[in-house]
């Protein structure tokens, strides 16, 4: 004789069919029910179960974690000031803060620059921190070949490539 244990979930968005816990950014209760088999003996009981929220390191964590930006980017790009979390509080650190200030926003020259950001996060006494290296470039119009220059299109830096073009006059 084998002794069985079924279970039956009341909330699914809680303990999903699997048996999988949803955590949340608040506590959640409900009920489950066990009925446990033992040959033609059944007991069936209830029990009041509670999901701990995220803790406030879980957020981050969870945001952090998939937060990505450009590798490339020109004047016209600001670093994101808020996450999907509506919580966190986002800063920002930048290696050039000539180039990218603390407010993300973006002033570049002709060249291009590398920079390094690092993302700040916080929630509560919680934060954590991510870096990111960054290449900006001013994106100019496409000049003649008759004009002798070097030509840098923001369409080729959204795709991460970047070319150079040179024009001799015959």
């Amino acid at each position: 004789i084998t002794l069985s244990i079924k279970w039956y979930i009341y909330d699914i968005d809680v303990i999903d069919y699997y048996g999988k816990i949803k955590k949340d950014i608040e506590d959640k209760s409900t009920f489950m029910k066990a009925t446990f088999s033992y040959g033609d003996i059944k007991y069936k009981k209830d029990y009041e179960i509670t999901v701990l929220k995220y803790t406030d390191i879980e957020r981050l964590e969870n945001e952090i974690v998939n937060f990505e930006l450009p590798r490339i980017f020109d004047e016209t790009y600001t670093l994101p000031n808020t996450t999907k979390d509506k919580d966190i509080k986002i800063s920002w650190e930048s290696s050039h803060p000539n180039i990218i200030n603390e407010n993300g926003v973006v002033s570049l020259k002709n060249e291009l620059t590398d920079v390094i950001v690092t993302l700040n996060l916080t929630l509560g006494n919680e934060s954590l921190k991510k870096e990111f290296k960054m290449s900006g470039y001013k994106s100019q119009e496409i000049i003649s070949p008759s004009q002798q220059t070097v030509v840098h299109t923001k369409n080729e830096f959204e795709k991460g490539i970047l070319i150079d073009l040179s024009f001799d006059e015959d």
